[in-house]
């Protein structure tokens, strides 16, 4: 009872930061480029922010040897996700730049705005740190070729289009975390309050985004609400089963637990807002399933939690 009442709490403030968002724009309170604005400063400053102080945090070499396991499923599980995701991507659209959203959404769920900060909520400090060891993989995939993919001016790989912000600090990161090279303290209390704003700013700015459209054009879509039900119910339900049943440890199920039970990724409406893409496909999705998650979330904590 008491993981259901903590993630619905989490979970309910997360969405009520989305109606202020929702509220700001259709009040006019916020300018007309306030979501080209905010997922700029996400896209380019907050969120390598939250990678660079994940990867200095917890990339040691130290840790990579004692939980080099849970990096091993975690790559496991997101290759057959990649597999998975590109499957259903196809099955749920016909246009291209549509087909790499549903493939994304699919494949990463909303881990760095949402999901660490509700593990940690739900399950505690060292659960949080197991899911960010978990999410490593995952966020190698975001910020390489997921950031590509939903650039609606590339959407090839390529070395040209991994030359992004984040990109550059996971790899920042890497190094002083390897090698323990020690940041200033002042530097790092600046990486910390700016990775602190990632999820405040990504559910702003979903609902500013959400805030241009009329919402029947946004809850009308029957493939998003069977997209979204995928997302939070079949693949956590079918992955965390399995691991079960094979017997895997509390700290592989709890993470891969806290990482694929979310709502599909703000990544579709922060990164094609900052690329000058159109953002109604992700508002959608994020929309939806953030509403049912409210439900689904606490249930599956509920559920599946070891």
């Amino acid at each position: 009872m008491m993981v259901l009442t903590t993630t619905l709490n989490q979970m309910l403030m997360f969405f009520c930061i989305m109606i202020l968002g929702f509220v700001l724009q259709r009040k006019n309170i916020v300018p007309e480029n306030a979501d080209v604005t905010l997922s700029r400063v996400l896209a380019n400053v907050l969120a390598p922010s939250l990678v660079l102080k994940t990867f200095i945090t917890n990339f040691s070499l130290d840790t990579l040897l004692e939980k080099s396991h849970i990096l091993l499923w975690a790559s496991i599980i997101l290759f057959i996700l990649i597999f998975l995701g590109t499957a259903l991507g196809n099955l749920f659209a016909d246009n291209r730049y549509l087909k790499y959203i549903y493939t994304y959404s699919f494949i990463s769920a909303n881990i760095g705005y949402l999901g660490q900060p509700l593990t940690q909520a739900v399950f505690g400090e060292e659960a949080l740190f197991n899911m960010i060891i978990f999410s490593v993989p995952f966020y190698v995939y975001i910020y390489s070729v997921g950031i590509t993919r939903l650039n609606p001016n590339t959407q090839k790989v390529s070395l040209k289009s991994l030359s992004n912000p984040t990109f550059y600090m996971m790899g920042v990161g890497m190094i002083l975390g390897i090698f323990s090279i020690p940041v200033p303290k002042f530097a790092m209390s600046t990486i910390t309050g700016l990775s602190g704003c990632v999820g405040v700013f990504a559910m702003l700015l979903t609902g500013i985004v959400i805030g241009k459209y009329r919402l029947s054009e946004i809850v009308s879509s029957k493939r998003v609400y069977v997209a979204s039900l995928i997302r939070l119910i079949a693949i956590p339900a079918v992955f965390v089963s399995v691991l079960k049943w094979a017997n895997f440890p509390e700290y592989i199920v709890a993470p891969a637990l806290s990482s694929l039970a979310l709502p599909m990724g703000l990544n579709t409406v922060v990164f094609p807002a900052a690329f000058g893409g159109d953002t109604k496909p992700g508002a959608s999705m994020a929309l939806i399933s953030s509403i049912l998650g409210i439900i689904t979330i606490p249930v599956m904590f509920a559920f599946f939690a070891p």
